[in-house]
């Protein structure tokens, strides 16, 4: 994969939703769309996805296909009547795309992107779907270092919530609720840096898929011990790298702007920016209110937008005059 490459910006193609139940797919799609000026809505499920449907316009939908709940071969097809041709839609999977084709086809889908995303794949999507002329623009593929803490400690949540569901579903014997949760980690674990693991997960993945039980109740265990002994050393990387000791002084007057600014970035909708703004704040002192700061950019993290908007209108009420 290219750290930069220039591109064609289809212009028609300025606001995306993307829909995935993976936190870390969703921090790297929107990454990666940022960089060709296209801004982003995020839900994570089919329900999510057709509320902000009902709220906003889109140019195009990127979804995932296995997800809990409504999959994504289903949420197109809800799509495809509510919307009709209107917008684009995007697959996004991390299985053998070969198998899929028919299915993605007949429920109206335009494309599909495999798992992990390569920029290239996406400029490639993107200019194929584009009517109007395109705009030249620079993409730079690396993450910035805030979005890719924010996609570790994003990866560090998800494993200590599907670690137990998996065993859950074991002594459930819910063999697609496993696999689909399996389906998940294997995606994670490649964008977190972790290939093998990654690896075994696409083979409980395709054991739980086949039907496998005793596959899956013999290597789950050993699996689960191997996932959260690479999430312990990356919350210790992620605390190593998290000392604000050194941070220079905040004004309260710049940092009551800032949360002005951010919270009317919030109210157009224009939460990456708000973010950015949050973001810059953490690497000053503000003190009393650091600890606040800091709890709100992890609210971003969460997707939190709701109580976002009150901590920002509670923290500029308390600054005052």
């Amino acid at each position: 994969m290219k750290d930069v490459f220039v591109m064609d910006v289809s212009m028609d193609i300025l606001s995306a939703l993307i829909v995935d139940d993976s936190e870390l797919s969703l921090i790297i799609c929107e990454e990666i769309l940022s960089g060709f000026n296209i801004s982003s809505v995020l839900a994570e499920s089919g329900e999510q996805a057709l509320l902000a449907l009902a709220e906003h316009e889109f140019d195009i939908v990127f979804l995932d296909h296995l997800m809990p709940g409504m999959d994504g071969v289903e949420l197109c097809r809800r799509i495809r009547a509510l919307k009709g041709d209107n917008l684009h839609v995007v697959a996004l999977t991390g299985n053998d795309v070969e198998e899929y084709v028919e299915e993605y086809t007949s429920a109206g889908m335009n494309g599909w992107l495999t798992k992990p995303i390569d920029p290239d794949a996406m400029e490639d999507i993107l200019f194929k779907l584009s009517s109007k002329k395109p705009k030249h623009v620079e993409f730079n593929a690396a993450l910035p270092e805030e979005a890719k803490r924010r996609l570790l400690k994003a990866f560090v949540a998800q494993v200590d919530e599907k670690l137990p569901l998996m065993d859950d579903y074991i002594a459930q014997g819910r063999l697609k609720d496993y696999m689909i949760e399996a389906h998940s980690l294997k995606s994670s674990l490649i964008n977190a840096g972790e290939k093998s693991l990654s690896e075994e997960a696409r083979e409980l993945e395709t054991a739980a898929k086949n039907g496998d039980f005793d596959t899956v109740k013999e290597k789950n265990p050993a699996f689960s011990r191997a996932v959260r002994e690479f999430s312990a050393t990356v919350s210790e990387k992620l605390a190593e790298g998290g000392d604000t000791s050194k941070r220079p002084p905040g004004d309260s007057r710049v940092l009551k702007e800032k949360l002005i600014m951010a919270r009317t970035a919030m109210d157009d909708f224009e939460t990456k920016t708000a973010e950015k703004i949050i973001c810059e704040l953490t690497k000053e002192d503000h003190e009393p209110y650091n600890d606040e700061i800091a709890k709100l950019y992890d609210l971003f993290n969460a997707y939190a937008f709701d109580r976002i908007c009150k901590t920002l209108f509670s923290l500029i009420t308390v600054l005052g005059d």
